[in-house]
């Protein structure tokens, strides 16, 4: 009986044996085999890629002479009947109008100038008694002289934007005007005002 056990003993002593060895060289080629294919597998590094963009905007800067400024367009005190009667700035002491818009340094493209009023020239600005736009022109020119701008190339000013005479105003240039009015027979005395606009668009673009 105690000689059964013995060997029973032996084996199951032999059988741990094996086993262990088994365990102990199958963790020593799992340790040798796993950098290498870590490895090789390129998980030791991970790439990715994003867009990126930005967008460049559209300066756009003008400024008003002092004339226009300070006063607006002028006509100072007309006889009804008269015609084509210049601005009181048109011309001064040196046949220049001190009538331009400057457009700013800073733009990063050109400029074309657009023109408008609000409404008729009306008595004290009630719109009751009225002098037409049809009387009422403008001209626009990159020259400023004793001839320009000159009035065989003005446009009647309209309630709606209309482009000017002088296009494509570059940074820091100037767009010299002039303004001219006639006064119907028969036009009631007082005074008569509106409000004129000027716009500044990017080159080629629409009003």
């Amino acid at each position: 009986m105690n000689l059964m056990k013995n060997i029973m003993n032996k084996k199951r002593g032999t059988l741990i044996l094996v086993i262990s060895l088994i365990l102990i060289v199958s963790f020593a080629m799992i340790i040798l085999i796993l950098p290498t294919t870590m490895a090789d597998s390129g998980l030791d590094s991970v790439e990715m890629s994003t867009v990126s963009n930005v967008t460049v905007g559209v300066w756009i800067g003008m400024t008003f002479s002092t004339r226009l400024t300070s006063e607006g367009i002028a006509f100072g005190i007309l006889n009804d009947g008269s015609n084509n009667q210049s601005a009181s700035y048109n011309e001064n002491a040196s046949s220049m109008t001190e009538y331009y818009v400057t457009a700013a340094e800073t733009n990063t493209v050109g400029l074309d100038l657009f023109i408008k009023d609000d409404a008729n020239l009306s008595l004290n600005g009630l719109g009751i008694t009225e002098i037409t736009n049809t009387g009422y022109l403008y001209s626009f020119s990159e020259y400023n002289n004793a001839t320009h701008p000159v009035l065989d190339s003005s446009v009647a000013i309209t309630e709606a934007y209309i482009k000017t005479q002088h296009t494509n105003l570059v940074a820091s240039s100037s767009s010299y005007a002039r303004f001219w009015l006639s006064i119907p027979a028969l036009t009631t005395n007082g005074v008569y005002n509106n409000t004129v606009y000027i716009k500044a668009i990017e080159t080629g673009a629409s009003c």
